[in-house]
């Protein structure tokens, strides 16, 4: 779903203002289905032509995208992170309860991978728990893609 960020607060709520994006019933996992759309806020954010039904020509339509919300769960999961529970508990950046007035330094798809192998790696339990949470990288969703591979 999704909805215009410039409508004041109680419009944003409203069913009128609320639009669908898609579903999937356990055919298409969430990552796909983001990254298709993704492709597609990212081609309107750069710029398309389209039809003007009013005016009956085409037009060029430019929207960048201001924000983007979701369900902190399923991010988490996606991102390979472990969500608030953590100590560096920002999935962009790392955050912590001492710096989360300034944004830190990004995370990288290399240092969340290496990040994972180090937690596979880990020789005990006790050991990847604390991995875990002082990084903020949880190998979760990895698991589960090795699991629906076989």
């Amino acid at each position: 779903m999704f909805f215009l960020t410039s409508l004041p607060r109680e419009e944003i709520t409203k069913f009128c203002n609320i639009n669908f994006v898609c579903v999937s019933i356990n055919l298409v996992n969430s990552e796909t289905l983001g990254k298709v759309i993704a492709e597609d806020l990212l081609e309107l954010e750069t710029g398309m032509v389209m039809f003007d039904a009013m005016t009956k020509k085409e037009i060029f339509v430019q929207c960048p995208v201001l924000c983007i919300t979701c369900d902190n769960p399923k991010p988490s999961e996606i991102c390979h992170h472990l969500s608030s529970s953590a100590l560096h508990f920002c999935r962009e950046c790392d955050a912590t309860s001492e710096n989360a007035s300034e944004i830190g330094d990004m995370r990288t798809d290399e240092a969340v991978k290496t990040t994972v192998q180090q937690i596979q790696n880990a020789r005990s339990e006790n050991a990847k728990r604390k991995r875990r949470r002082n990084s903020g990288v949880s190998e979760g969703f990895m698991m589960k893609l090795k699991a629906n591979t076989y």
